[in-house]
């Protein structure tokens, strides 16, 4: 199940979003006083089943986030309504058990999770007006995001640290 956390209802939600995000393993910068406030939004998901858990940080381009500050050259244009960026993404798979073994289950193990991103990727967008997000990860975390969560996006920027822009355009645009 996932949750959508905002300023209305993180208070009671600060735990999950603690308990996801306390073991990111990013090779990006964060730093929750600067990039965590007032307009981030958390997308959580949790499998109590698998042991499934992971978690989003999505932040309006027109604010405070990491995308602009780091590579504003590359950004440049995108600071405009209905433009939002994610920059932090953590998946914790490794910690999920499975009733059946073998690698056929650990690829159901990643679509359902990738799935549920995706999902509540989507319902985000809809529910916050969200055109477009760009992602800010791994070349490798996007193409999990294509392949598990048959998310579309455009094509890629390779930039250097091993990480790459895309940007998803939200299918259910209004």
């Amino acid at each position: 199940m996932f949750k959508i956390i905002d300023q209305k209802n993180r208070a009671i939600f600060e735990c999950d979003i603690n308990h996801i995000f306390a073991e990111k393993a990013h090779p990006l910068p964060t730093n929750n006083s600067v990039y965590d406030h007032d307009h981030s939004i958390y997308i959580t998901y949790q499998d109590p089943h698998t042991g499934l858990r992971m978690g989003a940080r999505l932040n309006p381009m027109t604010t405070k986030n990491l995308t602009s500050d780091t590579l504003g050259s590359y950004v440049r244009g995108f600071e405009a309504q209905g433009i939002w960026e994610c920059s932090l993404m953590v998946f914790h798979l490794k910690d999920s058990h499975t009733i059946q073994d073998g690698q056929e289950a650990v690829h159901r193990l990643h679509f359902k999770c990738y799935e549920g991103f995706r999902e509540a990727v989507i319902t985000a967008c809809v529910r916050f007006q969200i055109g477009t997000l760009l992602f800010l990860a791994p070349p490798e975390e996007i193409e999990k995001l294509q392949l598990f969560g048959e998310m579309r996006f455009k094509p890629k920027l390779a930039l250097e640290d091993n990480l790459c822009i895309a940007l998803f355009q939200n299918p259910h645009r209004h």
